[in-house]
């Protein structure tokens, strides 16, 4: 597997950044504009198997649906998927703009990863993978303490970070997989909100919002069975939502 993923942010400060991410469409857009394989093989020599964050298939919660899910390169149908999403208008360089048309779509991916690095070559592939579907990503760096005070404030439009405990995810509690690690902060507020409401940094998640629909089987599904066949039935419930 690839060791590093792209998330971004559902709980942006900027509303405009945070319409747009929120969209399913435009997430799905954003997987299928990237060349996994190509980033594979110029910058890790072909040694990784493109892939989702999920359990890896050594795991007994390996489930080949949310492996595979949008992964396939195909900027036509991520083109198009922008289009359906709304995101029409373009400016003279070609960027997409918000549906205001205040601006072009642009946001920053941030992440530890030094200049010179792997892991760095291939953010910068992925930005100009999503320049050609009309998206301005740009990467920056963050030293370790300011990334985490950057999470912290919710201030991560998209975090470049690893993809790990997929071997045995129910061991460290699926933290990922139910958004309460912050560090991979795809809905940091709505983590803050589970693990402690009374955080000043906590965001109470809508009404009927799928991330509940993961907490419920979490809480009453997974953690009260003692089962372990019977906990992986359920825990792909909530790979089925991440599907």
């Amino acid at each position: 597997a690839l060791p590093i993923s792209i998330r971004t942010s559902r709980l942006l400060k900027n509303k405009l950044l945070r319409e747009f991410f929120n969209k399913r469409d435009v997430r799905i857009a954003i997987s299928h504009a990237i060349n996994r394989e190509q980033v594979n093989q110029l910058v890790y020599n072909g040694m990784y198997k493109p892939r989702q964050y999920s359990p890896l298939p050594m795991s007994p919660q390996y489930y080949e649906k949310a492996e595979k899910s949008w992964i396939e390169y195909d900027p036509d149908l991520a083109n198009q998927l922008m289009d359906e999403a709304g995101y029409t208008e373009k400016d003279a360089q070609g960027f997409r703009l918000f549906k205001d048309g205040s601006g072009p779509i642009t946001f920053i991916i941030e992440g530890t990863d030094q200049t010179g690095t792997p892991t760095e070559d291939a953010v910068l592939l992925v930005s100009g993978y999503l320049e050609k579907i009309g998206i301005k990503a740009s990467y920056k760096y963050s030293e370790r303490a300011l990334y985490t005070q950057h999470y912290e404030a919710n201030e991560i439009e998209a975090a470049w970070w690893g993809g790990d405990r997929t071997v045995l995810p129910l061991v460290p509690e699926a933290i990922i997989f139910r958004g309460v690690q912050p560090d991979r902060p795809w809905c940091p507020g709505w983590g803050y909100f589970y693990t402690d409401p009374t955080n000043p940094a906590a965001i109470e998640p809508p009404a009927g919002h799928w991330i509940w629909d993961i907490w419920k089987i979490w809480d009453e599904e997974i953690v009260v069975e003692v089962d372990p066949d019977k906990q992986t039935a359920a825990f792909k419930k909530i790979l089925d939502i991440w599907a």
